[in-house]
């Protein structure tokens, strides 16, 4: 059949292939990541369906994840607490073991510590028991929170108690809970019981619970331990309350008369009629039965009764209703001597105290209390008139002697001071004391009654006076005449003193003796005889070596070299006294360090030594090594010279120094350490010019021969063949052949005339007239040729040389001329002939160096010298000093005495005593406080309310303050622990199964009941928990598993439906493709191709025309 090509089959097969690439790419995205939906377009509802599922799955896995380790936590417990079953069962055998009556002692041992093995490894294994560093089975494992489904408020909270030994507790049936309240006493400090006799329980509320209801009491000030109890016993709140008062009157001092009574209504002498009297005779301290039969013989009326304790000694007193026992008006008879000094010798006394309920002392019976009552206090009941016939202790009744003194010549005065005796205890005018201090060997030995008489003590003291003795004599000696220095003995005539006696020093206002200080020390006498002492600085110590004060003076200001004497201010020296000499230093010349001299026209402050003469201190140098004529300085190493110091220059018998003069005086200047310099006055400070000592000065014209080579020196010299010289131009110009401050060596000297050589035996030096050289041409100018600063003389003979060049105008090369005119140095003029006229003359052709050579050696005007190295010769010269020393401090001390003619004294120690109270002689109306108190002699005592229970008691609100409440805030109980304000339940645990007695292993039975009981409690909990989380992650997997299958139902790709649209989709890309190349052959191509493919390949029954498009066959 005929096929038409349209022109629009390019378009139509591209149009194609655009729909197929999507589908092909959505088709493999698909399979590689095997999810059907991977945007909101692909399928929107699917997309969020999904995103859900998504969110469940994982909140379920981080819920199974947790439900999983909460369950092994669980087994874990489970585990461990089946061996605690087991170490229960196994207790329970061995106490049911320890109820046989036929286990001899060693078997029981060791049942019993099989048991108490049981029980620590009970608490290892709920102690060790953990799950990933957590303790399951202490009772630290509560309110553990586990999340049950991904719901937020699906939870489910897990509790294991403790499986410990001592948290498996038994009620007993057979404890109850006791609560005893504190008992007390009060009393004779006490002024409230002057008018009631009433206890100090202040008024309020106390909130009392008990297992059967609560309740507020009131509480009333001065409530009773009876009143409280039948207050509590009405409530009705299953607690019983009962009361009991109880005291003990112990420790009488004497046995006497004892009256008192019980429940006055005050302790007042007016309520003495009041309440009932109790009256015993007591014949012995230790057996007070006749005063519990006083007592029994009025219980009727009082309510109390009494009985012996403490082997009869001490009296127990009981109300046993609780009421306070209030005793008063304690008296004893008969009355004590009215002479005592003491209130106990004419007054009886006995003691008070309160007790428990079972008769003990509250500080023994209540350990736990925390506040002071129920400590042991004690009341003191003293007779009633124990103020009254005392003679109070108001006289001296002696003195005792504290120091004995020392030094006295005679018994010292003994006075009274204070204490107040205006009147004494009768009213009467009082009086002083009176006594007198005995003497021993310069010490007070004793004080006693001045006429030894009773009145000497005086009367009415109210305090005891002050007694002062008056002081030993101060003993005077001669510091110089009274002191032995060879056996330190002091000369103290008629002294006092014995060994060891104290004493103190004073040097009188004058120089205090070496080795003694006057600071007011005390010193310790070594007598010698009754004249003669010596002097230790402690007891029994040896004697102290006196000595001279040695006496300084300044060697420079102190020695005067002009008049011989030696200044010291208020030195201790006389004339023909011995003294030694000390150099501090640099010895004084004409005094020898250590040795003695004789003092000589002395005066307060100076004097001088026999055959002493003061002189100047000699400074020694030598006159060569110790000069620098160049500096002028002269080196003396540890000279004592100072500035301005006048000394006197002496060469011995040598050669002076250049520039000095033999026995001239000079005046140190310029110090610097050893060296120094002189100048002529005191007032300049211009120095000396030191010059060599061999020198000679010469003319440098007329005294140069230069044509033998010799010098020759005027004004004398001091110079010497071979002398070694310094050549010295004086400013000038060095004659030729020498350099000024050369050295040169003297030889051939004949007079005055000598030669010089460069070296000591040398060749004689060649002596050059002056020679100057100029410029033919620029110096040459009006007849002159100038040259500064030339040494050139009128008439001096000079030689011209044009040095080879071309002779000036008006001179001849070689010619020798004389100078008509120097010009001062800076030019000459030339003339022919000695009386010539001056040449004209004028330059050269040429700049060229010409010269004028002299016949002598330097100018007429010039002086130069030869000085030798040396300021003087190598001999000893001295400086004698204006002063004696150098500014240091030098020494004089006596050698027979040790100070100068002075009063010095000691004195002895004043003694000291106390005066000791005793009685006047004069009866005391009262004693002490002048007043009797009655309430002194009465005491209030508070019984004890004991509250029992078979529960918990708890108790609020009570006083805590000490005596005011009945219980406080703590208190004592029966129970395991103590806890503020209640009592605990009566009961037992595991920890206290005793299987030592068959008594207490059968009660011990019980307690491991009721473990077994705690444990099959623990081990259900446990159980049941984990029985329930079981299932819990059971249902949480299944609903896990059905979540993720369900988002493969969304999400996941059907792989079957995917791989055929692929296929079919890659087929038509591909023949599109080969089509549309093809698309612009030649149409008859086309054609033909067409016909072909419809003839072998194409089937037209499937041949589809869309769009210009065709099929393949076969799809």
């Amino acid at each position: 059949m005929a096929v038409s090509v349209s022109n629009s089959l390019t378009r139509i097969l591209a149009s194609g292939m655009e729909s197929k690439d999507r589908v092909l790419e959505a088709s493999i995205k698909r399979m590689a990541t095997g999810e059907r939906i991977h945007k909101g377009a692909d399928d929107a509802a699917g997309m969020h369906a999904g995103s859900l599922l998504e969110s469940q799955v994982r909140g379920l896995t981080v819920t199974v994840a947790r439900q999983k380790e909460t369950l092994n936590d669980l087994y874990t417990a489970e585990g461990a607490i089946i061996k605690i079953g087991d170490l229960l069962q196994r207790m329970r055998e061995l106490t049911l073991n320890a109820q046989s009556d036929t286990l001899d002692d060693a078997e029981r041992k060791l049942i019993h510590a099989e048991a108490n093995s049981i029980k620590a490894s009970i608490d290892l294994v709920a102690t060790s028991t953990n799950s990933s560093g957590v303790n399951l089975l202490d009772g630290s494992y509560l309110n553990k929170s586990i999340q049950m489904s991904p719901a937020a408020l699906d939870t489910m909270t897990f509790n294991i108690s403790s499986i410990k030994a001592d948290q498996m507790i038994f009620i007993r049936d057979d404890l109850t809970m006791k609560l005893d309240s504190t008992p007390y006493i009060f009393g004779y400090d006490e002024p409230s019981l002057q008018t009631s006799s009433a206890n100090k329980i202040a008024a309020g509320k106390i909130a009392l619970t008990g297992y059967e209801g609560f309740h507020e009491i009131t509480i009333s000030a001065g409530m009773t331990a009876k009143q409280f109890a039948s207050t509590v016993e009405v409530l009705g709140n299953g607690i019983n309350a009962s009361a009991v008062t109880k005291a003990e009157l112990f420790n009488m001092a004497n046995a006497s008369g004892i009256s008192f009574r019980l429940g006055a209504n005050s302790a007042a002498e007016s309520a003495a009629s009041s309440g009932t009297l109790i009256s015993a005779t007591i014949t012995n301290a230790s057996d007070l039965s006749p005063l519990v039969t006083a007592v029994n013989n009025k219980t009727g009326t009082t309510g109390v009764s009494a009985e012996i304790s403490s082997g009869g000694a001490s009296v127990i007193l009981t109300d046993s209703t609780g009421d306070d026992i209030f005793i008063s008006h304690m008296d004893f008879s008969p009355e004590g001597l009215y002479v005592s000094n003491t209130p106990e010798a004419n007054q009886n006394s006995i003691y008070a105290r309160a007790l428990d309920k079972d008769g003990i002392a509250a500080n023994v019976a209540n350990p736990n209390l925390s506040r002071g009552a129920g400590t042991d206090e004690t009341v003191r009941f003293i007779d009633k008139h124990r103020h009254q016939h005392i003679d109070r202790k108001q006289g001296v009744n002696s003195v005792t002697v504290n120091y004995s003194g020392s030094g006295y010549a005679s018994a010292p005065t003994v006075t009274f001071t204070g204490g107040s005796y205006g009147t004494d205890a009768s009213g009467s005018t009082g009086a002083i004391a009176r006594y007198s201090a005995n003497l021993t060997n310069g010490s007070v030995s004793s004080i006693t009654r001045t006429n030894s008489i009773l009145a000497d003590r005086g009367k009415g003291y109210d305090t005891m006076p002050t007694v002062t003795l008056s002081a030993p004599p101060t003993q005077s000696f001669n510091a110089r005449s009274a002191i032995n220095m060879g056996t330190d003995t002091i000369t103290l005539a008629n002294h006092n003193f014995q060994t060891n006696d104290k004493m103190t020093y004073s040097n009188g206002g004058g120089t205090t003796l070496r080795g003694l200080y006057n600071d007011g020390r005390t010193y310790y006498a070594i007598r010698v005889d009754a004249n003669n002492i010596k002097v230790a600085a402690s007891v029994d110590g040896s004697a102290i070596n006196i000595k001279p004060r040695s006496q300084s003076f300044n060697a420079r200001s102190g020695a005067s070299v002009s008049a011989d004497t030696f200044s010291i201010s208020n030195h201790p020296f006389s004339n023909g006294e011995i003294i030694t000499y000390t150099s501090g230093g640099r010895t004084l010349r004409g005094l020898t360090d250590g040795n003695n001299y004789t003092v000589s026209n002395a005066t307060t402050n100076s004097f001088k030594l026999s055959g002493v003469d003061v002189v100047g201190m000699l400074e020694s140098f030598n006159a060569q090594s110790n000069v620098n004529h160049t500096t002028n300085m002269i080196a003396i190493s540890g000279h004592g010279l100072s500035y301005n110091d006048k000394v006197t220059y002496s060469a011995g018998s040598g050669n002076a120094i250049g520039g000095l003069t033999d026995g001239a005086d000079y005046y140190v200047k310029n110090i610097s350490g050893s060296n120094f310099k002189l100048g002529t006055s005191s007032s300049s400070s211009t120095t000396v010019d030191i010059i060599a000592r061999k020198t000679g000065s010469f003319n440098a014209e007329s005294g140069v021969n230069v044509s033998n080579n010799e010098i020759t020196v005027s004004g004398g010299h001091s110079l010497s063949n071979n002398d070694a010289v310094t050549y010295t131009t004086n400013s000038g110009t060095a004659i030729g052949g020498l350099t000024n401050g050369g050295t040169y060596y003297v030889k051939n000297l004949i007079g005055n005339t000598f030669e010089v050589s460069a070296s000591s035996g040398g060749s004689t030096i060649d002596l050059l007239p002056e020679q100057r050289n100029f410029n033919s041409q620029s110096s040459v100018s009006g007849s002159r040729i100038y040259m500064s600063s030339h040494k050139f003389s009128l008439n001096d003979a000079v030689t011209y040389s044009a040095e080879g060049g071309t002779a000036i105008n008006g001179l001849t090369d070689g010619q020798t001329y004389y100078v008509a005119s120097s010009g001062s140095g800076s030019y000459v003029r030339l003339k022919s002939t000695l009386v010539g006229a001056a040449l004209t003359i004028s330059d050269g052709p040429s700049s060229e160096v010409h010269k004028l050579t002299g016949v002598n050696a330097g100018s007429a005007s010039e002086t130069h010298t030869f000085n030798g190295p040396h300021a003087g010769e190598s001999e000893t010269h001295t400086f004698t000093n204006q002063y004696a020393g150098p500014s240091e401090n030098h020494s004089f001390i006596s050698t027979q005495y040790a100070s100068a003619s002075q009063n010095h004294t000691f004195k002895g120690h004043t003694a000291t005593a106390t005066a000791v109270e005793g009685q006047d002689d004069v009866a005391d109306p009262v004693y002490y406080g002048n007043k009797t108190l009655d309430y002194e002699r009465a005491a209030v005592m508070v019984g004890t309310v004991s509250m029992t229970s078979p529960n918990r008691i708890r108790i609020n609100l009570d006083h805590p303050t000490e005596k005011l409440g009945f219980y406080g805030t703590t208190f004592n109980y029966e129970a395991n622990t103590e806890q503020e304000g209640a009592s605990l339940p009566p009961s037992k645990t595991v920890n206290d199964v005793d299987l030592k007695t068959i008594e207490s292993a059968s009660k011990s039975i019980d307690y491991i009941e009721a473990g077994l009981d705690k444990f099959l409690e623990v081990s259900n909990s446990i159980s049941v928990n984990a029985t329930r989380l079981g299932y819990a992650v059971e249902n949480t997997v299944n609903t896990l598993l059905h979540s993720e299958e369900a988002i493969g139902d969304v999400l996941d790709v059907d792989y079957a439906i995917e791989t055929t649209t692929f296929t079919v989709s890659s087929m038509v890309k591909e023949t599109s493709v080969a089509m549309l190349a093809q698309a612009n052959a030649p149409k008859q191509a086309v054609n033909t191709l067409v016909g072909n493919v419809m003839q072998s390949q194409w089937d037209p029954t499937f041949f589809l025309v869309q769009g210009g498009g065709y099929r393949y066959k076969n799809i």
